[in-house]
């Protein structure tokens, strides 16, 4: 009776130490699968950072584009309103608006009015 009892002594001593190699394995096992998990995080926080350098980036370069359609689009009524080729030609003088005003004795055969015309001219 006693070499019974020594033998399932041994056996549930292996048996002991088989599971606690099982555990350890998995408990291995284990580590492994939360360091992967640590390190995805990581590597996800890494790429959510640079996202949103991304997104600012985007941003300011959307920003400066709307200024520059806001020019563009400035720039395109300014050239409209004086025709097709508006942009290769200057405005008029200011010169050309204006109105002679001459005395009401004068008249067009009058030598004076060479010298009203001449002297408006050259303003």
């Amino acid at each position: 009776m006693e070499d019974a009892l020594e033998a399932f002594r041994q056996t549930m001593r292996q048996a002991v130490q088989d599971a606690e190699v099982a555990v350890s394995a998995k408990q291995a096992e284990f580590l492994q699968v939360v360091q992967r998990i640590q390190q995805g995080r990581q590597t996800l926080a890494n790429e959510e950072s640079a996202l949103e350098e991304e997104r600012a980036e985007l941003e300011r370069h959307q920003e400066q584009l709307r200024i520059q359609q806001e020019e563009v689009s400035r720039l395109r009524e300014e050239v409209n309103g004086r025709g097709l080729f508006g942009c290769c030609s200057r405005p008029p003088p200011p010169q050309a608006d204006r109105q002679l005003d001459f005395p009401p004795d004068v008249t067009l055969n009058d030598p004076s009015v060479d010298q009203i015309i001449g002297s408006e001219g050259q303003q």
